[in-house]
């Protein structure tokens, strides 16, 4: 079973962290923004994106790329669309009230490049029940290429999509608290990459 496991359940099951709290990015995001491997022109998908500061940090440095920026909590993406404005604004940035399990691209969305979540419970295990469905939603929502990253390496570890991607055999289930999903097969689970990903350069 995937080591990003998921799971539908508050977010108030972990303690707050300090830029959820002050919308403000503290050295641990500071840290996991750095790592990820970032370009001019790109467009990053953020999964739970508490107050928005990641997604400031990262629309900083992608120059005219686009970063989307979602999270299941309305209190959270009014207090991100607020300390926003000028990003928003120039239109590098947006934010979305979803759970990254129930989220997909509108039809006239281009797919993602990145995608990448710090403390999100659909993928870190603490809902594994939500795992497999939270996977294929990220991974529908990224172009061939796309790859996502979690917090829990050092700092990051990358996830492997290629078995998502792919239409899985067993047909559909229902899945408790949420939408339909695929039954999984062996061949269906996903392997955790884990390693250090290289500190991208600003641009």
């Amino acid at each position: 079973m995937a080591e990003g496991r998921s799971c539908q359940a508050p977010r108030r099951d972990a303690p707050l962290s300090e830029e959820r709290v002050t919308g403000k990015l503290s050295a641990r995001l500071a840290a996991i923004v750095d790592a990820l491997p970032l370009d001019t022109g790109i467009r990053v998908l953020e999964i739970g994106c508490g107050p928005g500061a990641a997604a400031r940090a990262v629309a900083d440095r992608i120059g005219d790329g686009y970063v989307l920026a979602i999270d299941r909590s309305a209190k959270a993406i009014e207090r991100a669309v607020a300390g926003s404005a000028g990003e928003i604004a120039s239109g590098r940035l947006g934010f979305r009230r979803v759970a990254i399990e129930d989220y997909e691209l509108d039809a006239s969305e281009t797919p993602f490049d990145l995608a990448f979540a710090v403390r999100v419970g659909a993928l870190d295990g603490r809902h594994p029940h939500l795992e497999e469905l939270a996977l294929r939603r990220v991974a529908a929502a990224l172009n061939p290429g796309g790859r996502l990253f979690l917090d829990g390496g050092s700092p990051l570890k990358e996830v492997s999509l290629e078995a998502y991607r792919r239409e899985p055999k067993g047909g559909r289930i229902r899945m408790s608290g949420s939408s339909t999903s695929n039954v999984r097969s062996e061949q269906d689970l996903v392997t955790i990459i884990q390693r250090d990903v290289s500190p991208a350069t600003d641009t």
